[in-house]
């Protein structure tokens, strides 16, 4: 019998996405955080950091 290793970690493909709430934005009224949190969009002070695209590896 051949010694053979078996990956206990495979991973295709990961992607990880930060989303970074700026402090620099204000506090806005409770009307516009109302409609933000109905029409479900990102606020304007939302930034996304792509922390990790695509990597693929074998452990």
């Amino acid at each position: 019998m051949a010694d053979e290793l078996i990956p206990t970690v495979i991973a295709d493909d990961v992607h990880i996405v930060y989303r970074v709430y700026g402090a620099d934005t204000g506090r806005g009224s409770a009307t516009a955080a109302l409609n933000r949190i109905v029409k479900r969009r990102p606020s304007v002070g939302v930034r996304e950091v792509h922390a990790v695209k695509g990597v693929s590896f074998t452990a």
